[in-house]
């Protein structure tokens, strides 16, 4: 379980998540220390991915691109901190619809 009973999810539009500052934001998620970290606006393109040191990186990139668009447009993320996978399982993920990402996180159950 977390180091407490509950859990810390931090939201962040981060307006592109390019090469030039990928460095710096990523140490802005791994600072936050947040159990579930969501991302919205990472403009990123087809397979591109986000790393983050100690967090499962979920992404969903837009399928549909702004023809303007000098990097992808839209895309959405969650990053889960590895620390809670002791505890939780990622039970499903959802890309059904463009720029929406569903994940469902369930608890380990365990008998003695």
């Amino acid at each position: 379980m977390p180091e407490h009973n509950y859990l810390n999810i931090y939201g962040w539009n981060c307006h592109g998540w390019g090469r030039e500052r990928a460095d710096d934001k990523a140490r802005i998620v791994e600072s936050s220390n947040a159990d579930v970290f969501m991302l919205c606006e990472t403009w990123k393109r087809g397979d591109e991915v986000i790393s983050c040191h100690d967090y499962v990186y979920i992404g969903h990139n837009r399928s549909l691109l702004n023809r303007n668009a000098k990097a992808g447009n839209g895309g959405v993320a969650i990053s889960i901190n590895r620390r809670l996978l002791s505890d939780f399982e990622i039970r499903e993920v959802s890309r059904n619809h463009d720029g929406v990402l569903m994940v469902k996180l369930m608890v380990k159950l365990f008998t003695l």
